[in-house]
């Protein structure tokens, strides 16, 4: 028998919760507790029932980080965001995710039904991964040498510097890319990030530049890299690294229909590594398994691939997936990694 999923609602205004209900009328695996409003929220009644994920309305907007903030530090649950509207201006969300949310569901207009029962079933599917995610690491700690001395070790691997970073990141990694981000700045050499399985990519992209101060934007097909730029892979398609006449790096979006993933991000790290002179891969959090089989490549030419630590986030099935492939990682803080990124870009001699 299929283990029950124990599902908590909260501070869901009356047309969510409507429709919540609805989507969840037919799934006999979810139990639903009453829903919990800004009125009758309590640590005690989330202890009580034990949930497996909430689902936390963003609308009105007043308190949901500090709802976050206040539930993952007490209890091992996921956290679903879900909205009536799209990521525009909504700052506080990127921050709730970087707090330990581990995904946002922006619902459609509601007066396109065809829209609307596309979505129905999304949510539910969500709710059906995130309820059966456990929230303990298995990965062994991390080895207790001083960050500078790993650091520094690291860095006489790559003393010729860096010329391109390459970044993997799907479904559930939205707040670390954010924080990640906050913490590499603005590079000295072009980041280009693969990012999966997010609707709304532009107006998220849009966000994340408002909220992190960096020169992030979606890319376009022929657009040539500039050093501190960082570009995000477009939508529902794949993007590799070129070199034009001049010999600058440029992004190009095809499109292999074998793939269950698009952006792929092992085509991107695989084009990197032949188009780069010293690339860097990023293997952020997320869902799914995608660039590990591009991973032992990194190994084989001798380029670093930085992999977060599991432990600073909740959606940790790639970072895994990496981890156990043959590929030879470095396991880093987001902030260690803006450290390594930083030093190594200010140090290429090409």
């Amino acid at each position: 028998m299929e283990e029950m999923i124990k599902l908590l609602p909260l501070d869901e205004p009356g047309f969510l919760q409507a429709v919540t209900r609805r989507v969840l009328l037919d799934a006999q695996e979810i139990r639903v507790h009453p829903g919990l409003s800004s009125d009758t929220f309590s640590l005690d009644e989330i202890q009580r029932f034990k949930p497996d994920l909430i689902t936390l309305a963003v609308e009105p907007p007043g308190r949901v980080v500090e709802r976050v903030q206040q539930i993952s530090y007490h209890f091992p649950c996921s956290i679903l965001l879900h909205s009536e509207s799209s990521w525009s201006n909504k700052g506080f969300i990127l921050k709730a995710l970087a707090s330990g949310a581990v995904d946002f569901f922006s619902w459609p207009t509601f007066h396109d039904p065809i829209k609307l029962g596309h979505s129905q079933e999304q949510f539910l599917n969500k709710i059906r991964y995130w309820g059966k995610k456990t929230h303990s690491s298995s990965w062994p700690a991390r080895k207790s040498e001083a960050e500078v001395d790993r650091l520094s070790a690291l860095e006489e691997r790559v003393a010729e510097g860096c010329d391109l970073v390459v970044v993997g990141v799907a479904v559930g990694g939205v707040g670390d890319l954010y924080r990640f981000l906050q913490e590499v700045g603005t590079l000295s050499a072009p980041i280009v990030v693969a990012l999966q399985g997010v609707e709304g990519m532009r107006d998220l992209v849009g966000l994340l530049h408002q909220e992190s101060g960096c020169p992030i934007q979606v890319g376009a097909s022929g657009e040539v890299l500039q050093d501190g730029s960082i570009t995000v892979v477009p939508e529902g398609v794949d993007g590799v690294i070129k070199r034009n006449d001049a010999g600058r790096f440029i992004l190009c979006s095809t499109f292999q229909p074998d793939l269950d993933s698009h952006p792929s991000i092992n085509r991107l790290f695989h084009s990197a590594l032949s188009q780069a002179s010293c690339p860097v891969g990023v293997v952020l959090s997320g869902r799914g398994v995608d660039g590990c089989e591009a991973a032992s490549s990194f190994t084989k030419k001798q380029r670093p691939l930085l992999v977060q630590d599991p432990h600073s986030s909740p959606a940790t099935e790639m970072l895994y997936a990496a981890l156990q492939s043959q590929a030879e990682t470095s396991v880093l803080s987001l902030e260690e990694m803006g450290t390594f990124l930083g030093r190594i870009t200010a140090a290429k001699s090409f």
